[in-house]
């Protein structure tokens, strides 16, 4: 059974602890291949027991901003006899800046991809990779959250600085002023003068 699997966090060139565990209990549990997609970065291969887990060929054809790992993809090319895996060759490439596909004839990508594998079978490994990537995804989404509040006050600061320079709000502060100055209401010495300058002109 070949399970297709979109998961994982993107941008990552290491599966999750988590992930890893996941894939595990689907080997376990009867799957014989797991192919995985969704992070954008090409992540490791694992023989685990009797099933491969591809965690993540990369992007494939995706027309995204060409950063970091995401214009790096890997095929795996897999071989089985009757039910067994007897093997896998990776068949890396890249995506040029229009977006065509070239293969890679060097061993150094194949060398990244094998370094990965390495870092998924030692466990405190692994873990030591998420702490520091967990740090960092903490760090910026409280980054992302205080700019978000940021902006929001902004906004509410310039609505009532809107509301506030609106006629009806500067006759009311003007009022409120010269009533605290004068002790009279504004509208009334107002009424009072228009009164006396249409007498005069009468």
């Amino acid at each position: 059974m070949i399970l297709s699997l979109h998961f994982g966090w993107e941008y990552q060139l290491f599966p999750s602890p988590k992930d890893v565990n996941l894939c595990r209990f689907f080997i376990d549990s009867g799957v014989d291949i797991i192919l995985g997609h969704h992070p954008h970065y090409p992540q490791g291969i694992e023989r685990y027991k009797d099933g491969l887990i591809v965690y993540s060929l990369g992007n494939f054809i995706w027309d995204q901003n060409l950063v970091g790992h995401t214009n790096s993809s890997y095929l795996a090319e897999i071989s089985i006899l009757k039910d067994s895996i007897q093997s896998v060759k990776v068949i890396p490439y890249r995506l040029n800046s229009n977006y065509r596909l070239e293969l890679l004839n060097d061993n150094g990508a194949i060398e990244e991809i094998n370094s990965i594998a390495k870092i998924l079978r030692n466990k405190r490994i692994l873990n030591e990779k998420w702490y520091f990537i967990a740090r960092n995804k903490i760090i910026e989404q409280s980054i992302n959250i205080t700019n978000a509040a940021l902006q929001k006050k902004i906004k509410k600061l310039l609505q009532l600085i809107k509301v506030l320079s609106s006629p009806r709000w500067v006759y009311t502060a003007i009022s409120i002023l010269f009533y605290i100055i004068t002790g009279r209401a504004i509208w009334y010495e107002v009424k009072k003068r228009v009164k006396r300058k249409c007498s005069l002109n009468a």
